[in-house]
């Protein structure tokens, strides 16, 4: 459904629930702007805050990605002390969101560590408070070691190679905290080796490894060598994302020693079938 904003209308959410034909709930818009199922002049936009203009031309499409099913939560192991689950892309990273996801456990469930809504992948949870602890602290001592995969923009020019940088804060929009990658400055040291597991003409998919767990650390560090993550629709290329459903990021591996029996553990999630189709032509 096209439509075309006749004079000044405010933010793009009350747009859409006065003038779509059929809208549905304020809840259900927002999670269609979430699952890039509305375009404004061509481009996608998911903040509904966005002011819009007379003259703009606001597309709404008919179908979207619903709120993953509990279902979705698979898991990959369990213990009396442990959960690991493969996240799916859509799924918010809180504690009250996973003791609704599952609530046979009785609330007692806390993450260990989170990933960004639209990153899927292996999911660390805790069955106490004391398990998180150490968890964290063993997270902090850079004795977790995590993998994730990425399609990027572009053919990378080097086999492989490491991105030490300082990550700060950019700009705050919409209620959220936009980072960039300096090379000096007062902020947040990070590190990340990549190297490339495929090379195709216009895009890449490549490993990384995260020495350090900045928020946005991978996107941030790849957008700033000039290869976007495809779909990521705050650190990428906001033309012709139109197809890709998904920031295409995910946590591929986490390996750690058990906090209570000091056993290594190593943990993977299947490959999404999207992460595989985005790195070819």
């Amino acid at each position: 459904m096209k439509y075309k904003v006749l004079e000044e209308e405010g933010s793009l959410l009350n747009f859409l629930k006065t003038r779509v034909r059929g809208a549905p709930s304020v809840k259900a818009i927002k999670r269609a702007l979430e699952a890039r199922a509305c375009l404004v002049n061509g481009k996608i936009e998911r903040f509904g805050s966005r002011s819009i203009k007379k003259n703009d031309i606001i597309e709404f499409l008919d179908s979207w990605k619903e709120e993953p099913e509990e279902s979705c939560l698979v898991k990959l192991f369990e213990d009396e002390h442990l959960l690991v689950i493969n996240k799916p892309v859509g799924w918010v990273c809180d504690d009250l969101a996973m003791r609704k996801a599952l609530p046979e456990y009785g609330g007692r469930l806390w993450l260990a560590h989170r990933l960004d809504k639209e990153t899927s992948g292996v999911l660390l949870v805790t069955k106490s408070l004391k398990i998180k602890e150490l968890l964290i602290d063993s997270f902090k001592k850079k004795k977790v070691d995590k993998v994730y995969l990425a399609v990027v923009h572009g053919s990378m020019l080097h086999q492989k190679g490491v991105i030490d940088s300082v990550m700060v804060v950019k700009k705050r929009l919409c209620g959220q905290t936009l980072y960039g990658s300096v090379a000096h400055g007062n902020g947040q040291r990070a590190i990340t080796y990549w190297k490339v597991l495929e090379k195709r003409q216009t895009t890449s998919l490549i490993e990384c490894k995260p020495i350090t767990g900045r928020t946005h650390q991978i996107r941030v560090h790849l957008s700033s060598v000039g290869h976007p993550i495809l779909g990521d629709l705050q650190y990428g290329r906001r033309s012709n994302e139109k197809e890709v459903q998904r920031c295409l990021l995910h946590a591929f591996q986490l390996a750690f020693a058990h906090p209570i029996t000091g056993e290594q553990m190593l943990f993977e999630a299947p490959i999404p079938k999207e992460i595989l189709d985005g790195a070819t032509d």
